[in-house]
């Protein structure tokens, strides 16, 4: 790490973690104001394996994205310009948009995108633990990208709001030879 200070202020020029048995790497830049009390970096990704934070999830990640956080007047942390490319438990794959989650638990979708290959999904709006407020548009071929052990196709372009316990879902759905590992 490197970097500079004045009275509350730090200029974050380089902040490398590299991951163990070489799994690639997440590089930082930025500033943090702990007058203000946040932090906005720009975050790299080089051949990172998200296996080192997950080991369910092997692969190499590459990419940017911003990460704007902040601790009053409460605790955010905004993901913004997420343009990530690689490979996920084998499948080719790139992730777009944003995301924001707000204490004490609740999480902002901006056109959050995934695709791979055929495979494409968008989910954009908010949940937390009681409410629900999503559209979501998807046009899966393999199942098993997103769920493994899953298979079979969906379509779906739709809304889901109300509450976890009550959701109110508006939309169409299309399935085809669904099935779950152990059902």
């Amino acid at each position: 790490a490197a970097g500079t200070g004045a009275r509350l202020e730090l200029a974050i020029e380089h902040v490398e973690l590299a991951t163990d048995a070489d799994r690639g790497a997440l590089r930082a830049t930025g500033a943090a104001s702990l007058a203000a009390r946040e932090t906005r970096i720009a975050v790299t990704a080089e051949n990172f394996d998200a296996a080192w934070v997950d080991a369910r999830w092997p692969g190499r990640l590459r990419g940017t994205a911003s990460l704007h956080a902040t601790l009053a007047p409460v605790v955010t942390a905004e993901v913004g310009d997420l343009a990530l490319a690689g490979e996920l438990r084998g499948y080719p794959l790139t992730i777009g948009g944003g995301a924001t989650f707000t204490a004490p638990g609740k999480v902002s979708l901006a056109a959050l995108r995934l695709e791979s290959a055929t495979n494409r999904a968008v989910l954009a709006g908010t949940f937390n633990a009681d409410n629900v407020d999503l559209r979501v548009d998807a046009e899966l071929t393999n199942l098993d990208l997103l769920v493994p052990g899953a298979r079979g196709a969906v379509n779906a372009s739709g809304t889901v709001d109300g509450t976890w316990r009550e959701p109110h879902a508006r939309g169409r759905i299309a399935a085809r030879d669904v099935a779950l590992a152990g059902f």
